[in-house]
């Protein structure tokens, strides 16, 4: 069973942690706001905030900005604070 709330519950834990730059703290904080109206997005909707919740998206070394670490490859990296980002990249894709 799918739940957006847990989705919800990760954004806003490492939202605590990362200091976005401004611009993509609109995106984080935009993606939250449709996450609480998920039954009411289109499916294409859907496929978009997934994709911007993805490895691909959000949790891309590249958006991460200052927190870009070469090599990175998410779980089993050694690396504790990446392997965290790994999981609620994973998080995200599960539940969504």
């Amino acid at each position: 069973m799918k739940d957006i709330g847990l989705v919800i519950a990760a954004l806003r834990e490492l939202s605590g942690w990362v200091s976005f730059s401004e611009g993509n703290r609109q995106r984080l904080d935009a993606a939250v706001e449709q996450l609480e109206r998920w039954p009411s997005l289109s499916e294409a909707e859907r496929k978009k905030l997934k994709l911007l919740l993805s490895r691909e998206g959000m949790f891309h070394i590249r958006w991460l900005g200052d927190l870009y670490v070469p090599d990175f490859i998410g779980e089993g990296t050694g690396d504790p604070w990446w392997n965290y980002l790994d999981k609620i990249a994973k998080i995200c894709q599960k539940n969504l």
